[in-house]
């Protein structure tokens, strides 16, 4: 079997998460704690910018993970496996779900990670949540920027 291209994950949230159109896969070169962290340190963001009851979506997600931490949105060329990705049932969701695949288009193994964001958020929670933010936010203007422009999404209940 050929090696396993690592480092492809399948973003999803269990509250609300029920088609193949929600569905987004991200591919670059974080590991799985530190995509964790990061998601956490985005979701607070956005709560800190927009509102704390903001639930940010996982397309959100991948265009700022696309446009500052060097991650691909591979969505359209993942989107044939969403049916092998996903939870037999809202009752045992975990925060990482691990799958192995085989991509047959190139002839390779793929382990794809599912990586449920509420709890995802949830695991960065605590006490250190503002050092979480500081270690993992990009330091610049536009970033706040990117978030505070979708605001008027949010306000008006679209998510």
């Amino acid at each position: 079997m050929a090696p396993i291209k690592s480092n492809i994950y399948k973003l999803v949230n269990m509250m609300d998460y029920v088609s193949e159109e929600q569905a987004v896969f991200i591919r670059g070169p974080l590991d799985v704690k530190t995509l964790i962290e990061i998601l956490g340190a985005i979701q607070f963001k956005f709560e800190e910018l927009i509102d704390d009851s903001v639930t940010v979506e996982a397309r959100h997600y991948a265009e700022i993970l696309r446009k500052y931490y060097g991650m691909e949105d591979v969505t359209e060329m993942y989107k044939e496996f969403h049916e092998y990705t996903t939870m037999p049932s809202k009752k045992y969701w975990s925060m990482i779900t691990n799958f192995k695949l085989y991509d047959y288009r190139e002839g390779i193994s793929l382990m794809v990670t599912l990586v449920e964001l509420y709890q995802a958020r949830e695991s960065c929670c605590g006490p250190g949540y503002d050092e979480l933010m500081n270690k993992n936010l990009p330091k610049d203007e536009e970033f706040e920027r990117d978030i505070i422009n979708l605001k008027p999404y949010f306000l008006q209940g679209n998510y």
